[in-house]
């Protein structure tokens, strides 16, 4: 990746902070990913799940 992809994410979590009236945004590239940002900036180190889950298309 260039310097300039970066930039581009850079500019887009800029707009989105500043659409939503936050100092901050961070783009992510799945769900799942996000999810545990959540969970790791919350400090939570264990959770519980269903044992069935369904994957989404």
């Amino acid at each position: 990746m260039s310097n300039i992809d970066f930039d581009v994410i850079r500019i887009f979590e800029e707009q989105v902070a500043s659409f939503f009236g936050s100092p901050y945004a961070v783009a992510v590239d799945c769900c799942t990913h996000a999810l545990e940002l959540c969970l790791r900036y919350q400090n939570i180190k264990q959770f519980s799940t269903p044992k069935r889950t369904y994957i989404s298309v």
